[in-house]
C-alpha cells in the first residue's frame, strides 16, 4: 500500500525533504504583484483588468477547489490505510 513506501524511505531521503521544504519556506518571498504575504503573485496576470466581484468569484472557485482537492486525497489515503 501507498503508506508503507514511508517506512521504506531512507533517512537521507527524510532529511533531504525537511532541508529542501525548509529552505524554500526560508529563500521564497512573495512577489510585489501578489494579492498579499500569503500570495507569491504565481498567475496574477491573469487577474489584470478584472473588476472586484470578478477577482472575487475566481478566488472563491480556487478555495471550493482546494478543498475538494483536500476532501479526496484523505479519502485516497483512508482507503489506503485501512
Amino acid at each position: 500500500n501507498g503508506l508503507g513506501a514511508l517506512n521504506t524511505m531512507p533517512v537521507e531521503g527524510w532529511v533531504q525533504m525537511v532541508a529542501f521544504i525548509g529552505a524554500h519556506e526560508i529563500l521564497v518571498k512573495p512577489r510585489a504583484n501578489g494579492m498579499g504575504a500569503y500570495d507569491f503573485g504565481f498567475g496574477s496576470e491573469l487577474l489584470e483588468g478584472a473588476d472586484e466581484a470578478e477577482v472575487q468569484r475566481r478566488q472563491t472557485s480556487e478555495r471550493n477547489n482546494g478543498r475538494l482537492a483536500m476532501v479526496a486525497i484523505l479519502g485516497m489515503l483512508w482507503q489506503d490505510g485501512t
